[in-house]
């Protein structure tokens, strides 16, 4: 199976993600000097490179898959690749962390049945959570789906004011998961599997004092102590490993939804920006149409939020830049303390 940010899937997106970058400063100059074909469509070659990074890094999909599966259908292909591979993320990220390590926890679970109790239900409360996050994702495809193709169908019409109104909301409200991640906690289950997760570690924390004061012989209750605080360190380390592993992917797969909206006005007219027909010819193509406007707000959009640095960053696992780090402390703090402090 594969998994979220192993060493092999890290370096081959950020394979992708430097060739996306080049192509991403070739659209902005070429669309500065009126290249408008060219740079649309090195534009839509970018944004296809950075979403293909996002799958990778996430373990979705092969780099064999992301080109005879995928290939330049992102918004149809990719999001089913989600959607199929969700159970496996979620499992890797509220699950197997831990019970990779279970054995290690064997000794605290003995002791504290409430504290098993608890990892049993988050165990149940990820299947529940799965099938709602496979809803999602079905409900976001079909707003966005819908959206996105009535969009498509005026891309290359010249813009009014009205038309411009419409698509600056309906970007901007996707722009938002972008800047606040953390909204996506919101959904059902989420709250719920993090508030058991608390739970959890709240009772180990209480169920181990309760033993460590019954334990008379000074002896025995220094050699426990060992014990259990090599066991409240590995315990602290998966969490905050797992807790990693959720931010980074929540912002990616935030990342991805804002990519797809884009991609897919260039994707439908990707074969009248380069090839004329009897009725259309890609020359026809300047600033004043919607196309062209779009294309520009998105490349300042990705500058304004230094995005390309921050899925790099993300990718990686090594949070630098400041606007990295505002985003990556927005939702440590929405999460919470989760860690057993002793």
């Amino acid at each position: 199976m594969r998994c979220l940010f192993s060493e092999e899937e890290v370096r081959e997106a950020l394979e992708f993600l430097n060739i996306a970058k080049k192509d991403f400063e070739a659209a902005e100059l070429l669309l500065i000097n009126k290249y408008h074909p060219q740079g649309l469509f090195t534009l839509q070659q970018s944004i296809e490179k950075i979403s293909k990074a996002i799958l990778r890094a996430l373990g979705i999909a092969s780099i064999k898959t992301l080109r005879e599966k995928v290939g330049h259908r992102i918004l149809v292909k990719g999001l089913k690749l989600i959607a199929s591979r969700l159970d496996d993320m979620l499992k890797e990220m509220y699950a197997n962390t831990f019970i990779r390590n279970l054995r290690g926890y064997v000794t605290i679970f003995c002791l504290c049945r409430e504290a098993l109790d608890e990892f049993e239900r988050m165990l149940e409360i990820t299947d529940e959570s799965k099938n709602l996050v496979k809803q999602r994702v079905k409900q976001e495809y079909s707003k966005i789906s819908n959206s996105v193709k009535k969009i498509s169908r005026i891309a290359l019409h010249k813009a009014d004011q009205k038309i411009i109104d419409e698509l600056n909301a309906f970007f901007d409200s996707l722009t938002n998961y972008v800047q606040e991640p953390w909204l996506i906690l919101k959904e059902p289950k989420m709250i719920e599997m993090l508030d058991i997760l608390k739970s959890l570690l709240v009772k180990f924390d209480k169920c181990l004092l309760r033993i460590q004061r019954e334990i008379k012989d000074r002896e025995q209750r220094a050699r426990f102590r060992i014990q259990i605080s090599e066991s409240i360190d590995r315990i602290n380390r998966d969490i905050e490993e797992c807790i990693n592993k959720i931010i980074r992917a929540i912002y990616l797969l935030n990342t991805f939804m804002f990519l797809l909206a884009y991609y897919v006005i260039f994707e439908a007219n990707v074969s009248k920006l380069r090839y004329p027909s009897k009725r259309w010819s890609p020359l026809k193509i300047s600033d004043d149409d919607i196309i062209v406007i779009e294309a520009k707000k998105f490349i300042e959009t990705v500058k304004t939020l230094k995005l390309l640095i921050s899925i790099e960053e993300f990718i990686k696992g090594t949070i630098g830049d400041e606007r990295s780090k505002a985003v990556y402390t927005s939702i440590i703090e929405y999460l919470g303390e989760l860690k057993l402090l002793r």
